[in-house]
């Protein structure tokens, strides 16, 4: 995709709002991450088994160390296997996706939202505020008594106490398999407002993330009497998703599609875009 191509759709997402939003107002735009962002900071998924290479995890299915009946029936590995990953996330850092996206927020002048899937902290290592955790965070620990959220910088004993109520034993504060995503009311708020979404290293395979898209680009269908899409949905994935709701695809890795987006963007003088060429 010609680099100038983003900074085009932007532009004509903000006329298309005009009629129902001021005309000074700039374009809301959407981010949402996955685990290809966070690739080339050496982060593997849980479909890694932990790491690259590893089906599983020291013999165990990696799906069963991240589920609520696999900590109930096997509460030291399910904790071991994510102290490993801990250890792991902390000692990786933001790599150039990051590093853009923070840019791109700190210096866009409408609305913006980042959500993520990743459960490491690279984004806000980068630099970035405006950030939703969907599956949570593994630097926190959350007590299924009371439901405090705590800092968990290291190991997870299984007989730890929860600093607030005082049970035992607590769990890391995760999204796991068959449970519900955090904050799921601001990720959907933003999706039905945003002009652009733009869905970076994203397999879609999940749920409710792989809806998001499909929510964004619904938002196109609202406004029939313009006969034109008032919501880009862009995705940047070296292997695309093939979803039918993008609008446009860079198949590309995001370390080095973003940055070059966001500098076209960022190039703009009124942050809309520029001329369309």
């Amino acid at each position: 995709m010609p680099a100038s191509l983003l900074s085009r759709l932007v532009r004509a997402a903000a006329g298309l709002r005009a009629p129902r939003r001021a005309a000074a107002d700039a374009p809301f735009l959407m981010v949402l991450t996955g685990a290809g962002v966070s690739a080339a900071s050496g982060v593997a998924t849980y479909r890694d088994g932990g790491g690259p290479g590893r089906p599983s995890w020291r013999g165990m299915d990696a799906r069963s160390l991240a589920s609520a009946d696999g900590f109930a029936s096997a509460p030291r590995a399910v904790l071991a296997f994510h102290d490993e990953r801990r250890r792991e996330m902390a000692a990786a850092g933001p790599n150039a996706a990051h590093a853009a996206l923070a840019a791109l927020e700190a210096a866009w002048p409408g609305g913006f939202l980042l959500a993520t899937q990743n459960i490491d902290r690279l984004h806000e290592q980068a630099g970035s505020r405006r950030v939703v955790h969907m599956h949570g965070s593994i630097f926190e620990g959350l007590c299924p008594a009371c439901g405090l959220v705590f800092p968990q910088e290291g190991d997870m004993l299984p007989d730890a106490a929860c600093p607030g109520c005082g049970r035992a034993p607590a769990r890391p504060n995760l999204c796991w398999f068959g449970e519900r995503p955090r904050r799921m009311g601001e990720v959907h708020a933003a999706v039905d407002r945003c002009d652009v979404l733009l869905v970076v290293g994203c397999s879609l395979a999940v749920r409710p993330a792989n809806l998001l898209p499909s929510m964004a680009w619904r938002n196109n269908r609202r406004e029939p009497r313009l006969g034109r899409p008032v919501c880009r949905v862009v995705e940047v994935n070296p292997t695309p998703t093939r979803n039918g709701a993008f609008t446009e695809v860079v198949a590309e890795a995001a370390e080095t599609a973003v940055p070059r987006i966001v500098a076209e963007l960022l190039a703009a003088p009124d942050g809309r875009g520029g001329p369309a060429a």
